[in-house]
């Protein structure tokens, strides 16, 4: 099944998360790309919610706290 926001219908949300996450500058930082990466994810759920695209709220919540366990255990 494959998903796009309503207002961008010809490009899935797997290739939009794609795409952005490899517009990320990765720096000697490890964590700078974990942080870069939940701000993509931020800004697709804001993006869902104002289009009215609740259905995939959840599964881009789950990655959003994926990413935040990954790098909580990263500090530790």
């Amino acid at each position: 099944m494959k998903f796009s926001f309503p207002s961008s219908l010809h490009t899935t949300l797997s290739s939009y998360f794609l795409d952005k996450i490899t517009a990320l500058r990765t720096t000697a930082e490890n964590g700078a790309f974990s942080v870069g990466v939940s701000h993509v994810l931020l800004g697709m759920w804001s993006r869902c919610l104002q289009e009215g695209f609740v259905s995939q709220i959840c599964p881009v919540k789950d990655a959003i706290a994926d990413i935040e366990v990954s790098f909580v255990r990263y500090l530790w």
